[in-house]
């Protein structure tokens, strides 16, 4: 994987799915994508983003921990930041 993107999982009801998002993408921009991308009605659609924690992070909380919800351009980086952290190769 690039070490210049990441993944979000979108849960459009029907199930989720992974793609690619680039370093410096906003908010409203991510939005507009998964509109055009998944073919989302804006109209009379709420769309919700969220992710998992990290497994590194969630190995001393409750198993039921719900997803992390993304809502602004601030939140976005800072999803960036965990999961790019989470899915760095790891050194032999």
């Amino acid at each position: 994987m690039n070490k210049e993107s990441w993944r979000l999982k979108v849960n459009t009801s029907a199930g989720g799915t992974l793609f690619t998002i680039k370093e410096g993408l906003k908010f409203d921009e991510m939005v507009e994508m998964v509109h055009e991308d998944f073919g989302i009605n804006r109209l009379g659609n709420e769309l919700e983003l969220s992710y998992a924690l990290p497994e590194s992070m969630l190995r001393d909380m409750p198993k039921d921990t719900p997803p992390v919800f993304v809502n602004n351009d601030r939140q976005l980086v800072s999803a960036s930041l965990h999961l790019g952290e989470e899915w760095k190769p790891k050194e032999p």
